[in-house]
Parts: C-alpha cells; structure tokens; sequence
C-alpha cells in the first residue's frame, strides 16, 4: 500500500504549491465576497472558507453555484473538516464528524460522528458511526468499518 505519511505529506505540499501560484490557464476562479476561490481540474482548493479550516481540495460536486453565490452541501455546522483534506467525488458526508489531515477517495460513506485524521480512504469505503481513524491509517478499496471502530496506525484491506 506505499507510504501513508509520504501520501499525505504529497497532498499538503500540493494544496500549498496551488494556494502559491499566481494566477494563470490551469485556473478558474470563483468571486465570494472579497475573496476568490481558485479551481484547480475539477477541484476547489478553499482556504477557511464555508465552514472549512485551512487549505483543502474539494471535487466540484459538492458546490452550487447561483449568480451572486456560491455554496457547499457538504458543511454543516456540526462538522470540522480540515486543514489539508482531500474528498473526492460521490463521497456521502454526514454530521458531527471530524475530518483533518486525510485524503477521502471516490464513493465513499462517513457516517455520524466519526473522526478521521492523517489517514487515507480508498474508493467505496464504508465508516460506521462513531468509528475513529487516526495515525496514518489507510482503509482498502470497498472496506467496511463497522461503528464505533478505533483504528491506529493500521492498514486494513478487508472488512472490519
């Protein structure tokens, strides 16, 4: 499964590498406010922006954008995601959840109240509610982690 810490740390450095670059083609940006948000392929890259904590890349599916407004559906108040957090495409989100330092693939269901930090999902993956992944843990494609799991510095590959 490679390295999980070299992954992450690749993630951060990007988001930080973009959030440096001047404008040029490889960006569309979105006015809000006073403050723009900058699209990088078919991601956002928000900077304490809607709810989230510092830089993190969010696929553009979860934004909706009106003519004087832009929004996120996957913010709510009860949620603390970032900084440096990566979520991919037809991922489901649900409240009370802590999401910092981790990269979420493809498709996959976090359930309420679960804590996720410095820690890589795979595409599909399924986290119960109140389950905690920390350290450096990284979930295979399609794992189901049942709810209130505690997973550290684990690598995990078939169902929990």
């Amino acid at each position: 499964m490679g390295l999980p810490h070299t992954f992450i740390q690749g993630s951060q450095d990007f988001m930080k590498y973009i959030h440096k670059l001047e404008s040029n083609q490889s960006f569309v940006y979105y006015q809000k406010e006073n403050s723009k948000i900058k699209m990088f392929n078919e991601y956002y890259l928000v900077n304490d922006q809607f709810g989230f904590s510092g830089l993190n890349l969010i696929h553009k599916s979860y934004f909706k954008k009106s003519k004087n407004s832009i929004s996120c559906s996957i913010i709510e108040s009860s949620n603390k995601i970032g900084p440096f957090s990566v979520i991919e495409k037809n991922c489901k989100i649900q409240s009370n959840l802590v999401i910092e330092d981790s990269v979420i693939m493809e498709g996959s269901i976090l359930a309420k109240g679960v804590i996720l930090k410095k820690s890589i999902l795979g595409n599909l993956v399924v986290v119960g509610e109140g389950a905690e992944i920390r350290n450096l843990s990284v979930i295979g494609e399609k794992v189901i982690i049942k709810p209130k799991s505690i997973i550290n510095n684990q690598k995990i590959t078939c169902k929990m």
